[in-house]
């Protein structure tokens, strides 16, 4: 009987963290994925800042607001996934919009 109940309680703690981890991914994924539309339409700011850094440093901000643990390399590996896919979803989109001319 005490076995079982130990061994539910570790169960429990592990689904917990586990839990715990991927809400926090979801969050980090959330922030880029804002940061990332806010900055899109950015060019340079006065103190030179790429578009990458500017998103970089909102997605730092919001995790530390919300005590996430921030990751440079991992936030920059997911700003960037998160770039490359909306290149390839906006270069759809316009290939969706431009009116295609048929020779007569």
């Amino acid at each position: 009987m005490l076995s079982a109940t130990i061994t539910f309680f570790i169960k429990f703690i592990k689904n917990a963290k586990a839990r715990k981890n991927a809400e926090h991914n979801n969050l980090k994924r959330d922030y880029v994925l804002e940061a990332v539309r806010n900055t899109e339409h950015f060019g340079k700011n006065s103190k030179s800042m790429t578009k990458k850094e500017v998103a970089l440093h909102k997605v730092r901000k919001a995790c530390l607001d919300a005590k996430i643990k921030f990751k440079e390399d991992e936030i920059s590996n997911l700003i960037e996934e998160t770039i490359k896919f909306t290149k390839s979803v906006n270069f759809l989109e316009k290939d969706k919009t431009q009116p295609t001319s048929e020779v007569t």
